[in-house]
């Protein structure tokens, strides 16, 4: 391998990418557990022939928030900095590879939320139906975003200006499903099948528009970090 193979952007990925893995895969591999832990919390089994499955997806975008602070800080804080800024890697390609390497962690993990459910995890008894929410099951990609912007930008007014207007979002809409749309009890009138009260066509419409802003999140925090210098280094 010439210089220039070794220092061309796909290369550059690679090792990015490679390093991610070799840091984080027994993370990536013992993170299967939560999950499948999140079948059972506050699960209440045989009252109802739906389980909506919505635990599991919060309990991954929780331990996603942790494994991206993991990442992604020690580019970032001023004992480790001036390393990985010295390193033969264009500062993008290393946060490019966060993000490919986190989404691939993100799909691996929501796999065996979907493993989960054709295995009937915490069900019991009358449960006949495990029913997923598109909107839901992006909340694992938006924290993940989220946590990568909160991590790369330069905390200024500007910044905590938009971050309470996400998290205002953010929470306004937990709030919202969990009290508007997926409150319906089970009961002997919907014959312990209660309806989704979205239409699964408005979910989708929700979640396409969470995966905008999880793009435009990443775009956004790419230019901001491309312009920064070791100066503003936290």
């Amino acid at each position: 391998m010439n210089a220039s193979d070794f220092y061309s952007l796909s290369h550059q990925f690679r090792r990015a990418l490679n390093r991610d893995w070799r840091l984080h895969r027994i993370e990536l591999l013992c993170g299967i557990l939560y999950p499948v832990v999140g079948f059972y919390v506050g699960h209440r089994v045989g009252l109802s022939q739906v389980h909506s499955v919505v635990v599991p997806f919060l309990v991954l975008a929780g331990f996603m928030v942790h494994m991206t602070r993991r990442a992604c800080l020690p580019e970032v804080r001023r004992s480790s900095a001036a390393c990985y800024l010295n390193l033969p890697l264009d500062r993008l390609m290393a946060l490019n590879a966060h993000v490919v390497f986190l989404g691939m962690m993100t799909l691996w993990l929501l796999a065996w939320v979907l493993v989960g459910s054709l295995l009937k995890l915490g069900g019991a008894g009358m449960t006949a139906c495990y029913r997923w929410h598109p909107d839901i099951a992006m909340a694992p990609f938006l924290t993940t975003v989220l946590t990568i912007r909160h991590v790369y930008l330069r905390r200024g007014l500007a910044f905590w200006r938009d971050s309470v207007l996400w998290y205002v979002l953010l929470i306004t809409w937990l709030v919202w499903r969990f009290y508007g749309g997926l409150a319906q009890p089970s009961n002997a009138a919907n014959n312990y099948w209660p309806d989704r009260n979205l239409s699964l066509a408005t979910e989708w419409a929700i979640a396409a528009i969470m995966a905008a802003a999880v793009v435009w999140l990443v775009y956004f925090t790419r230019i901001q970090w491309r312009h920064r210098q070791i100066g503003g280094i936290r």
